[in-house]
């Protein structure tokens, strides 16, 4: 039996961190998520779709990279699927210890161990503000790991998209001083890698955010750094991009072969 395209479901699977989640601690529900508004505008257009998630909190993008490996041996290729790629800050926030440090810490003993978490946590931002400032991740490592994961992607979806870094509102910046002017940074990272594969497109929701009011429009006002339902709602919309549900599922390239 042939298959019907309005039978077999579109997959939609976002590649990334808390960003992508629901956050029902601060009334965002699964139901205002980005993904979930996609899959049910394209059910409404008469297009069966399901959300696959491959998003994990904290994660860097290596361990992303990871996960999604090994979820694309089960989930296959998808010619009129639709991936998303789309990152937070975990790569490239900065912290005032390396990470390295950081877990010699942990294996202290607890009488050790509490001084010095509190004395991190008093003054982070002084640590921040005056020293250097240690990064889970490389410019050099985010580009090449960023490039490899779109890649795999290209070969997976019919239409990938790449969600760059929200600015940090102000609570997020008073806390990690120095966390905006790394996003610019990665930003251009995930610019530039987006540019050279052709075929992706950049979803720009840092560049929206620079209008006035719209950082506290899209941004949740509890941390400053996740997306508020205004702020999925946008990204949605960004994705349908005023096209069709059959433009957005089978205008997209083809997917390569490996």
């Amino acid at each position: 039996m042939a298959e019907d395209h309005k039978i077999i479901p579109s997959i939609i699977t976002i590649v990334g961190d808390s960003l992508v989640l629901p956050r029902q601690f601060q009334q965002v529900e699964f139901h205002h998520t980005y993904p979930y508004l996609l899959a049910q505008w394209l059910r409404d257009q008469g297009r069966p779709a399901e959300v696959w998630g491959s998003s994990n909190a904290g994660s860097t993008i290596s361990q992303l990279m990871k996960r999604y490996d090994e979820y694309r041996t089960y989930v296959g290729q998808h010619p009129k699927g639709i991936g998303v790629v789309h990152l937070g800050v975990v790569d490239c926030s900065p912290r005032p210890i390396p990470s390295w440090l950081r877990r010699v810490v942990g294996k202290l003993p607890g009488l050790l161990r509490s001084p010095i978490i509190k004395f991190l946590h008093n003054y982070r931002v002084q640590l921040l503000r005056y020293g250097p400032g240690f990064l889970l991740t490389s410019h050099r490592k985010f580009r090449q790991t960023y490039r490899q994961l779109l890649d795999q992607m290209r070969q997976d979806f019919g239409r990938v998209y790449a969600v760059n870094i929200i600015p940090p509102g102000t609570h997020f910046e008073s806390r990690s001083p120095g966390v905006g002017r790394k996003i610019v940074e990665y930003n251009a990272i995930i610019a530039e890698v987006v540019e050279a594969a052709g075929d992706i497109e950049l979803v720009d929701i840092w560049s929206i955010c620079q209008e006035p009011e719209a950082l506290e429009t899209y941004v949740s006002e509890h941390d400053g750094h996740h997306l508020s339902i205004d702020g999925h709602q946008r990204i949605f919309e960004m994705l349908v991009g005023g096209r069709t549900a059959g433009e957005l599922l089978h205008e997209g390239l083809a997917v390569q072969t490996a």
